[in-house]
C-alpha cells in the first residue's frame, strides 16, 4: 500500500505510480492533492481530494485493497 500526495518536489504522482507498478503490479495506491481533480491520475490509483476526512481516505484504502475479480 503506498499513500502519496500528487504534487512532490522530484516527480508527480501519475509518474510515482507507473514507477511503482512497474515493481509491483498489484500494489494499491491512494493519491492525494488540493490542488488538482483525480481525472488526471491513473485509473488504477485511488484519488482523494485534500482536505479530506478520515472516512474519504478509508474508502479509498477499501478500494485499492479490495481483491479484484
Amino acid at each position: 500500500m503506498v499513500v502519496s500526495d500528487v504534487i512532490m518536489p522530484e516527480m508527480c504522482g501519475p509518474e510515482l505510480v507507473r514507477r511503482i507498478t512497474q515493481v509491483c503490479p498489484t500494489i494499491g495506491v491512494v493519491l492525494m492533492s488540493g490542488y488538482i481533480a483525480g481525472e488526471a491520475l491513473p485509473e488504477h490509483a485511488a484519488f482523494i481530494s485534500k482536505p479530506f476526512r478520515l472516512t474519504d481516505l478509508d474508502s479509498a484504502l477499501e478500494k485499492v485493497l479490495a481483491p479484484s475479480g
